[in-house]
């Protein structure tokens, strides 16, 4: 049953990160959610996602900044 001693407040952000639905890589022997390490790396989370499952980079290439250059 839901009480005053075992409930807390959870921001938007924190309840976002506790789903079942939510993705795990391997970093460093680690395992964390995705969006933990796009952050921590600046990189966006479908930047990531996308160069991971999409692309299949490794781990350590994906985590790496891309940068392109457009000519005309």
């Amino acid at each position: 049953d839901y009480e005053p001693g075992n409930v807390r407040w959870a921001t938007g952000r924190e309840q976002g990160r506790n789903k079942r639905n939510n993705t795990f890589i391997e970093v460093n022997g680690q395992k964390r959610l995705i969006i933990e390490v796009a952050e921590e790396y600046g990189l966006k989370r479908h930047t990531l996602s996308y160069r991971i499952f999409k692309l299949k980079w490794t781990i350590d290439e994906a985590l790496k900044p891309v940068r392109y250059v457009w000519k005309r």
